[in-house]
């Protein structure tokens, strides 16, 4: 399982694309769409897993009108590798 370490803000992730949406008043949800392969990043702030999973049209995960760069031919798998890279994501 990934996850993000406990010490890193997770305000640092919109610099890799994420967009945050409010699910109540303690959770945020981070998530990226991903138009190329229709996959979706969530990142919840409560537990800090990391979720991949496919992309539906009526998500309540995410923004009614998601934030998605739709030019943007970036796969999920190149994201993921760039915050290992930057050491935001362990493995446990």
């Amino acid at each position: 399982m990934l996850k993000i370490i406990n010490n890193i803000d997770l305000k640092d992730l919109e610099k890799f694309g994420f967009s945050s949406y409010k699910i109540n008043r303690n959770q945020t949800n981070y998530y990226r769409c991903f138009s190329y392969g229709t996959k979706l990043i969530i990142i919840n702030n409560i537990n800090r897993e990391i979720l991949i999973d496919k992309w539906y049209e009526d998500d309540t995960r995410i923004h009614k009108y998601p934030k998605c760069h739709y030019k943007d031919k970036t796969d999920y798998a190149d994201c993921l590798y760039d915050l290992i890279q930057a050491g935001i994501v362990t493995k446990e």
